[in-house]
């Protein structure tokens, strides 16, 4: 079956994009092999009732929140720790185990007041100690450590945490989600959390107990949660498979080529992973604005998530989710062929007199984002631009960066919720690969972090309009994380991207008795 599965991914893959909005109408599962074996009428007949809803795991791993692998300890971690600030499915911050939060602009200091009544599980009040050590260690820790850079220092006092910044940035607290531990941590293979859940055992089985003092008092639907100890990605999608497991988060277009059993319900969930085409300013032809925005107009970006990404994308012409309300959809251009025929003709890009060899640079170990890049030089050798897609292993792709050899590469990247584009394209930025250096965007990215909440949407707004003129990058989507559990198992699931378990209170479990 995961054969079969497998060439409809491929006839997909293998399917022509030609470029924008009206120049061919193709449906993006032309055959409907996949649509029709999510349905539910190709599931085996009388499947095992559920008995006992369980999460895979495995004991011996850290679930520590700051330091726990990717993957399942973070699935479980949902239940286990609470952060700060939490983000809704817009990407907009809302407090968790913060009260409120002042901030002075002079000094760039927020000052958070805890919620009083926060226990961990084991009773012990949630302190501003915990919150900041926990701050204190994300900082040196490689999930965190980018978007705390601009942390001077954490401090803790009474029941206020406080934190100051290096630099102004009003949209600090978009940050903030960030798991939350209690501070004798060090060396604890599972430390004690404040969230709905915790980790017990029952003659010798290890499950997740409903924590009955949790401050939000909401009702969970389950009272246990049992754990299956799985040693490999394999297992846990081999569990699945046989319904020994009931909720997975996954990447659907990720680079493991391992295909989950897709007999059963999946929810998309948006996420903040950016995937863009980047120029070498270096390239003579590349130098010139007006030539990356016509690369950029002639990529059909809803095909690409439709086709390409088999759906598990949202389309994007800026660096900014859009889901977020703070993406300027206005600005955003959705030209016929014709008329990128007229602005290729009018760069002389369509004339045949003479053809520019362009290098298009790729990871080879993802065969989506291969496949993508291929539907790229196929669209764009329509003018006079013959792209060689060259796929690389993973650590040559890096090496290749680093050292400028190409002219167009495929990137990817994990956008905060404050949307700070530095990296990408401010000047010194660590993802700036292209040699992109331009001081006005330098202030207009300075200016969307420190406006006010009255003046962010205006200020992001002219962001994105001189990036959309001087073309540094071309954003072409947002990837989407896949929350997939036993088919007619959970209704009214709604996860975000940290958190598959995200309004846990409202779903309802058809299980056996």
């Amino acid at each position: 079956m995961k054969r079969w599965i497998a060439l409809c991914l491929v006839l997909c893959l293998a399917l022509p994009l030609a470029g924008c909005g009206d120049w061919d109408e193709m449906e993006a599962d032309p055959l409907r092999e996949l649509t029709d074996y999510y349905q539910p009428e190709n599931e085996a007949a009388s499947p095992t009732p559920v008995t006992d809803f369980t999460l895979p795991w495995h004991p011996e791993e850290t679930l520590d929140p700051l330091t726990c692998a990717d993957g399942w300890p973070q699935t479980m971690g949902a239940l286990l720790y609470e952060s700060l600030y939490a983000l809704d499915n817009t990407f907009t911050p809302y407090p968790v185990l913060a009260q409120s939060a002042r901030y002075d602009a002079e000094t760039f200091t927020y000052t958070i007041t805890l919620r009083r009544g926060v226990t961990f599980t084991d009773g012990a009040p949630l302190t501003a100690n915990d919150v900041a050590q926990s701050l204190r260690r994300a900082r040196l820790c490689d999930r965190y450590a980018s978007r705390l850079q601009q942390v001077k220092s954490v401090e803790s006092r009474d029941n206020d945490v406080i934190i100051t910044l290096h630099r102004d940035n009003r949209q600090f607290l978009a940050l903030l989600d960030i798991p939350i531990a209690r501070a004798d941590v060090a060396g604890a293979v599972h430390p004690l959390g404040t969230g709905p859940y915790y980790l017990a055992q029952d003659e010798g089985n290890w499950l997740l107990c409903a924590n009955d003092n949790w401050w939000q008092q909401k009702t969970v639907p389950l009272e246990r949660i049992s754990l299956m100890s799985c040693k490999s990605d394999e297992a846990m999608l081999y569990a699945f498979s046989a319904r020994d497991v009931h909720l997975l988060r996954y990447e659907l277009t990720g680079v493991d080529d391992t295909i989950p059993d897709l007999r059963s319900d999946y929810t998309d969930a948006p996420a903040p992973v950016l995937q863009y085409l980047g120029f070498h300013l270096g390239h003579q032809l590349l130098q010139d604005d007006a030539v990356r925005r016509a690369i950029s107009l002639a990529i059909d970006r809803q095909r690409i998530t439709g086709t390409y990404l088999l759906g598990h994308g949202e389309a994007a012409q800026f660096p900014i989710h859009p889901r977020s309300p703070l993406y300027p959809a206005d600005l955003a251009l959705f030209p016929t062929r014709s008329e990128v025929d007229a602005t290729m003709t009018d760069l002389g890009l369509m004339d045949g007199e003479e053809r520019w060899t362009l290098d298009l640079l790729v990871y080879s170990e993802n065969s989506f984002s291969v496949a993508i890049c291929q539907a790229i030089a196929d669209a764009l050798a329509r003018y006079d631009l013959d792209v060689t897609v060259r796929a690389l292993p993973w650590e040559e792709y890096l090496s290749a960066l680093a050292a400028g050899e190409f002219d167009l590469y495929f990137g990817q990247c994990r956008m905060t919720a404050d949307w700070d584009m530095t990296s990408l394209v401010g000047m010194g930025g660590n993802l700036n690969l292209g040699g992109y250096r331009d001081e006005t965007t330098d202030q207009l990215i300075a200016r969307s972090l420190s406006a006010t909440d009255e003046a962010r949407p205006d200020a992001l707004y002219q962001l994105c309009q001189h990036l959309q003129e001087t073309c540094p990058i071309a954003p072409l989507c947002f990837k989407s994380v896949t929350v997939l559990t036993t088919s007619g198992l959970v209704e009214h699931i709604s996860p975000t991207a940290a958190n598959p378990f995200y309004g846990m209170e409202n779903w309802t479990l058809h299980m056996a008795e």
